[in-house]
């Protein structure tokens, strides 16, 4: 993997993702016919993998366990099926085959896990508990497809390298997470209906707000390379047995571990990247958004500098891999910040 998109090296590793998640079901249900390959990559699948992992960490399971995870693989792939149909009848030039999916089992579940990981409000708890997975609707769908279409105009090559790896977007309802993605979905998503159809806040109205679609642009290319980066990491590591201290990082206010941290300067560059291009985008593609891309942009080579400088203090836990890429990243956020 590389700070710049590349399709190539971005399908080469979905493949070895998913030449892990078949070992992984084959080794617990041996008998059992496993997903087709263009199956294999619906994110289900990645979350009945890690169940099978699970399962075979206390030996072999006894046959009512085997005769359960037998029956919600089998609904798994009824769920994979209906996922690839959805993207199919969304998808009019076949360039992105995307599931836009209502609240399936496995997005659930990995709100529930990214919801217990929030810092504690006891003023928003009720808030939080009630952020859902929520269907798309007609609005929504405008939208997604107006940040498909700006996102393939302006920068053709990332559009390519995330349709390779992001097979779903899951549309979250309501306070407490922006968005995130969850290796144990791996090929998914997780994107505010704020960030979707922004509007404008009201604690600052001198803010220079970002249009739609921009925001949604943007976070498809920020959790688009979290996926990447996670694909990317089980093939070849950036890390090295790191230890587990937490660290301060630039995009979040509890600290995080080194993998965290890593990934932020690369979405950090990936996004300033976005932004240089739409600054030199036609003139009329911005309408009058200028003001607030200039900010996003400056705002972001901050924080990516910022990360920069926390992992240059992390060197020994970085691969040669990672050292490249942070080479990498440091390159682009400098001459951004020039």
């Amino acid at each position: 993997m590389q700070v710049g998109p590349d399709v190539e090296t971005a399908r080469e590793d979905e493949r070895g993702v998913a030449r892990l998640v078949h070992a992984s079901l084959s080794r617990v249900l041996p008998l059992v016919s496993p997903p087709l390959d263009h199956e294999i990559a619906y994110p289900g699948y990645h979350a009945a993998a890690h169940r099978a992992q699970r399962l075979a960490r206390h030996g072999l399971p006894d046959a009512d366990q085997l005769d359960r995870f037998a029956g919600e693989l089998s609904a798994v792939g009824d769920r994979a099926r209906a996922s690839a149909a959805r993207a199919a009848r969304r998808t009019a030039d076949g360039r992105w085959l995307v599931d836009l999916p209502p609240a399936e089992e496995h997005l659930r579940a990995s709100l529930n896990r990214a919801r217990s990981c929030i810092p504690r409000r006891p003023d928003r708890a009720a808030d939080l508990a009630a952020l859902t997975v929520a269907p798309w609707n007609a609005r929504h769908h405008r939208a997604f497809d107006e940040a498909y279409r700006l996102l393939g105009q302006v920068w053709p090559e990332m559009l390519a390298e995330i349709s390779a790896v992001v097979r779903q977007v899951a549309l979250l309802e309501g306070w407490g997470i922006d968005g995130f993605t969850d290796f144990t979905v791996h090929g998914v998503v997780f994107v505010n209906s704020a960030r979707v159809v922004p509007t404008a806040d009201p604690h600052n109205p001198d803010a220079s707000p970002l249009p739609a679609p921009l925001p949604l642009v943007e976070a498809l290319v920020h959790e688009g390379t979290h996926n990447r980066c996670d694909a990317a990491a089980a093939n070849t590591p950036f890390l090295t047995d790191a230890s587990g201290e937490l660290l301060r990082t630039p995009l979040r206010a509890d600290p995080r571990p080194l993998s965290g941290l890593f990934q932020q300067v690369v979405v950090l560059a990936r996004s300033v990247l976005l932004y240089e291009r739409l600054l030199t985008a036609p003139h009329g593609m911005l309408q009058d958004g200028r003001a607030g891309v200039e900010a996003r942009h400056d705002l972001l080579t901050r924080q990516g500098i910022d990360g920069c400088n926390a992992l240059d203090e992390q060197h020994d836990g970085l691969t040669d891999h990672g050292r490249s890429m942070t080479a990498q990243a440091r390159q682009v956020l400098e001459r951004a910040a020039r």
